[in-house]
């Protein structure tokens, strides 16, 4: 994929890839919320995982 074209999502208040953000997700939470959320957006997405992330592991997600 040329990253160019590549999605942009907002994270902590700065932007940064869609695909770098799943590459850092935990594959159970990730697996459970495609299955129930498909389709969506994005953003949507990666809020609904960020809440996940919050409480399955006491923090917040991050992108570095």
């Amino acid at each position: 994929m040329n990253k160019t074209n590549e999605s942009k999502v907002k994270l902590n208040g700065r932007e940064v890839h869609f695909s770098s953000a799943v590459a850092l997700m935990d594959d159970d939470l990730l697996e459970d919320l495609h299955s129930q959320m498909a389709p969506c957006g994005d953003q949507e997405f990666l809020d609904a995982y960020v809440e996940a992330h919050a409480k399955k592991f006491g923090e917040e997600f991050q992108v570095n």
